[in-house]
């Protein structure tokens, strides 16, 4: 990003202090990373990148392509390479232009945020490239980093209008609207990909909390990202984390001796649930619904049985299926949770209106 601001004043022949100013900030920010990285406890077991130049290049190259192809890597390999070298070209022509004389200026100026767009998505996808090369070649196809594919595409896009002058305005926006309608529909995949991830992350962030590694594993986080984590006091380890049931947290007491259970199973109740992955057990994707008087709960929680709440999850999740056996219109009844490892005799239980309702485990088929 640093590069980026700085390079888009030069290019409009700003004052020097608007271009030492970023360089400067980028070279703080890279010692006081370095520091970091060798004094937090832990960061040690950040695992290293692989810093081999195919590799780099491929993940590279991945990201800035996924969006033509989220699941043949291949075919997002080749498109980012491709739109790489379009834009590095771009890049250069409009920097050639500034060094130019005075007449090739005005187009420098014109084409300097744009530029600088350029720059910073295709350093960003180097970062990542660089960071995560030693996970996999198609690393760069994870939905986390679509949106880099998208700022390379428009940044691409722009220059190319602004560079190719003899482009008529009708045919400039007939190419844009159309380059924008196919990446929209060859991106549709992983959007929908990426918002199913949405739940598995306040999961992810519970297990975290509760150090339960299989769960972790399993939504694709090494515990030995732990130490660095707790070290920066990043999210979940900030005080802003919450179980959102409005009133019990991880550690509290809930006394749900007296709870209500709901009814097993489907039918014309207003109200019915299961726990549908099995035998409620300590570090595992824990997986069912609940409806509470025809709507979906507000939150779900796992309870032991000395009433420490040991767990919890998400709720809201799209369970069809449920609403057609409930005769309810409430999809969103369907939710994940996870238990601490050590957790004894947990049991599920979901809050609604500020009541606790014990989740019976559904027999197995």
């Amino acid at each position: 990003m640093w590069a980026a601001l700085a390079l888009i004043p030069w290019l409009r022949g700003d004052r020097r202090w608007k271009i030492i100013a970023p360089i400067v900030i980028a070279v703080l920010g890279l010692v006081g990373a370095a520091i970091a990285y060798t004094t937090l406890p832990g960061s040690s077991s950040i695992p290293p990148p692989t810093l081999t130049l195919d590799r780099i290049l491929a993940v590279t190259s991945g990201v800035v392509g996924q969006l033509w192809s989220s699941q043949v890597p291949d075919i997002a390999m080749l498109a980012g390479t491709l739109t790489i070298i379009l834009l590095v070209t771009a890049i250069a022509l409009v920097v050639a232009a500034r060094v130019r004389p005075r007449d090739a200026e005005p187009q420098a100026v014109e084409a300097a945020g744009w530029t600088g767009f350029a720059v910073h998505a295709l350093l960003a996808a180097i970062m990542i490239a660089v960071s995560r090369s030693g996970v996999a070649d198609n690393i760069g196809e994870s939905g986390r980093y679509a949106l880099l594919s998208g700022l390379a595409m428009c940044a691409l896009l722009a220059l190319g209008v602004i560079l190719w002058r003899r482009l008529a305005v009708l045919p400039a926006v007939v190419l844009a609207v159309s380059i924008g309608l196919v990446t929209y529909t060859l991106g549709s995949g992983q959007a929908t990909n990426v918002r199913n991830q949405y739940p598995n992350q306040a999961v992810l962030a519970v297990a975290m909390q509760l150090d339960a590694k299989n769960v972790m594993l399993s939504l694709r986080t090494k515990d030995s990202v732990l130490p660095a984590v707790k070290g920066l006091g990043a999210y979940p380890f900030t005080s802003d984390f919450t179980l959102g049931c409005g009133g019990p947290e991880l550690g509290a007491k809930l006394d749900v001796a007296t709870a209500p259970q709901l009814v097993p199973g489907t039918g014309n109740a207003p109200s019915g649930g299961y726990v549908e992955s099995g035998k409620v057990t300590g570090d595992t994707m824990l997986s069912g619904w609940a409806v509470v008087d025809g709507k979906s709960a507000d939150c779900v929680l796992v309870v032991d049985d000395h009433d420490n709440v040991v767990g919890g999850g998400y709720v809201g999740l799209p369970r069809p299926d449920v609403a057609a056996a409930m005769h309810t219109t409430v999809t969103g009844t369907g939710w994940h949770a996870v238990a601490a490892p050590n957790a004894t005799n947990p049991q599920v239980v979901v809050m609604s209106g500020g009541k606790a309702y014990r989740l019976p485990v559904a027999p197995k088929q």
